[in-house]
């Protein structure tokens, strides 16, 4: 992700018509093709990001689980398989 943030302006640039989704895809290509020394000095600037974070004591944010509705379907599903098994 870090790669592609400091890419992706020039990928839009190159590219204005794409959506956010066809400029992710294309800079995941790019990062494909990418050479090992220019994707580690990349991966190494994750791990420090990461490690920092993990210093920092901030909790990682989770989603939040959606209560099912009612009679949504996963819950008529769960009803139903309750019932069968």
């Amino acid at each position: 992700m870090m790669w592609l943030n400091d890419n992706r302006a020039a990928i839009k640039s190159e590219h204005p018509e794409l959506k956010a989704t066809e400029v992710v895809k294309i800079g995941a290509q790019m990062w494909k093709e990418l050479g090992e020394a220019e994707k580690f000095k990349y991966q190494k600037k994750s791990a420090e990001a990461k490690k920092e974070f993990a210093a920092s004591g901030i909790a990682p944010k989770k989603a939040a689980k959606k209560a099912p509705k009612e009679n949504s379907i996963e819950s008529i599903l769960d009803d139903v398989m309750a019932r069968l098994f």
